[in-house]
């Protein structure tokens, strides 16, 4: 028996309680009481029978923000990585983006993403860092692939430090988890 999306829609957010189990979902549970209910049967195939028809939520006024219609088009892919590597800011590219197709509801976020493409925040950050020719030094956890402290400064800080060595000011960022550690 398998219960459809909308089945996690139905009930109220609730903290999980077990660590052990992570489900991938972006589903925002909102009180909705559409149920769907899905058998696989061997003659046919899948049957999908709606167990209730009504919907628990208001429909949304617009779609901005929604991931389907948020992505970019072939076309606008390749517009998007050509300014990228010409050096255009982001904002800059969702403004000509918005200014060719006045339909186009994509968000700052679908250009960062576009931007980034399959590295995780911690490689784009190194690829940042090395792009713009950053003095930087890491270091990783002993024999895994985890980064325990990144410092990195900009060339003209360097040139600074150099002329005044007197005077240091260092700003660090610090991320701490539940434990305080």
């Amino acid at each position: 028996m398998l219960y459809w999306v909308a089945k996690k829609r139905e009930k109220k957010y609730t903290q999980y309680k077990d660590k052990l189990v992570h489900k991938f979902t972006k589903i925002k549970k909102c009180g909705c009481s559409f149920k769907l209910k899905g058998r696989f049967v061997r003659i046919i195939g899948w049957r999908v029978t709606v167990k209730c028809g009504f919907h628990g939520h208001k429909v949304m006024a617009t779609l901005l923000g929604h991931s389907y219609v948020g992505c970019l088009s072939s076309g606008e892919k390749i517009m998007v990585n050509q300014l990228i590597k010409n050096m255009v800011k982001p904002g800059q590219i969702l403004l000509t983006n918005k200014d060719q197709d006045q339909t186009n509801i994509n968000t700052i976020k679908t250009i960062y993403n576009e931007q980034k493409g399959l590295r995780t925040e911690i490689k784009h950050l190194m690829k940042l860092i090395e792009r713009d020719k950053y003095v930087y030094l890491y270091r990783r956890l002993d024999n895994e692939d985890v980064v325990k402290d990144i410092l990195w400064a900009h060339p003209d800080s360097i040139k600074v430090l150099n002329s005044f060595s007197t005077i240091l000011i260092c700003d660090t960022t610090y991320k701490t988890n539940k434990y305080r550690f």
